[in-house]
């Protein structure tokens, strides 16, 4: 995996023949804050700067970590600047910067929910300061356990990193970091049979048309009716649900794989003008799917073959 500019940067810092210097020289090149660089200054006599500073910590290890990583520099002021950017405009140094480091590094394992692992805090004295002044660089690596809520900011609400700035998630950011990395399309087939015993007959297969694999899929189906199933050799019941019966793949749904999940008989007095299957998918990675298939009353006749295909959605819950 190639290597990250925040971490790039960080080791560039850390590996400077002079740290305090190079981290000076930030503010006399007017350095711009990234998406991967962030400047706090440092205002400890303020008897609110260390909730400011814990809420802080707390937002930028949540942006850092949901987005691609970052370095948080405390000991440099920045404003706007004339692109309305902001850049590194003054020095403000920490007057213990060891204390800082152990108190972010205190503050972690609270500061977001999940807490952020990996990270590494460094301090460096500041050449133009008293002798005892400094700075605190803190690396934050992209997570691999994404989303981090910044437990400090109000609400508690999850960051990403754009710009120059923390923003709040949005929902369909929410659901690209809970969901990341599966790309399944996903379909429920299921084709009336005819009538079988006297009951109408179904068979339902689940088809994955995407490009990654379904682990660990669980399929419930209703359609307020009873149903009896006959699984085939791909099923087992798992447990009764709300919504059904609740079936899983014995395998993992590989693309362009088929799961015939089985046939089912519905076991009715009388014959319905509307058949509505209720489908929902739980798939390991993904959040919940649902789909929703109609029969009208001729196409269950005994005599009817009808087949109908629909593909799942993500699931809307109150």
């Amino acid at each position: 995996m190639a290597e990250s500019l925040a971490s790039v940067f960080f080791n560039q810092i850390k590996g400077a023949e002079n740290s305090g210097k190079f981290l000076e020289d930030l503010v006399a090149n007017k350095q711009t804050e990234q998406e991967w660089i962030e400047f706090k200054g440092c205002y400890p006599k303020n008897p609110n700067w260390d909730d400011s500073a814990k809420k802080a910590w707390s937002e930028n290890l949540s942006a850092f970590a949901n987005t691609g990583g970052g370095v948080l520099i405390w000991g440099i002021d920045a404003h706007k600047n004339d692109e309305k950017i902001d850049a590194a405009h003054k020095l403000a140094l920490h007057d213990n910067p060891a204390v800082l480091k152990t108190r972010l590094a205190e503050l972690q394992l609270d500061a977001t929910d999940p807490p952020v692992s990996g990270f590494a805090i460094e301090s460096y004295p500041a050449p133009s300061g008293d002798g005892n002044q400094g700075f605190v660089v803190c690396y934050v690596p992209e997570s691999s356990n994404k989303p981090h809520a910044a437990r400090h900011s109000t609400n508690k609400p999850c960051y990403i990193r754009i710009g120059d700035s923390n923003v709040v998630c949005g929902i369909s950011m929410l659901r690209t970091l809970f969901y990341p990395r599966l790309n399944c399309r996903l379909a429920v087939d299921i084709r009336a049979l005819g009538w079988k015993g006297g009951h109408p007959a179904f068979i339902v297969n689940v088809i994955n048309g995407g490009p990654s694999t379904a682990d660990d899929a669980f399929f419930t189906c209703h359609v307020g009716q009873n149903m009896q199933w006959h699984l085939t050799k791909q099923t087992e019941m798992f447990l009764t649900t709300q919504n059904g019966n609740g079936l899983r793949s014995t395998y993992p749904l590989h693309p362009g794989m088929v799961w015939n999940v089985g046939e089912c008989l519905l076991t009715i007095a009388s014959l319905p003008t509307i058949l509505t299957f209720h489908c929902n998918l739980f798939i390991r990675g993904m959040e919940p799917q649902e789909a929703k298939l109609v029969f009208r009353q001729p196409e269950i006749a005994p005599d009817e073959s009808v087949q109908k295909q629909e593909r799942f959605i993500p699931a809307e819950y109150p």
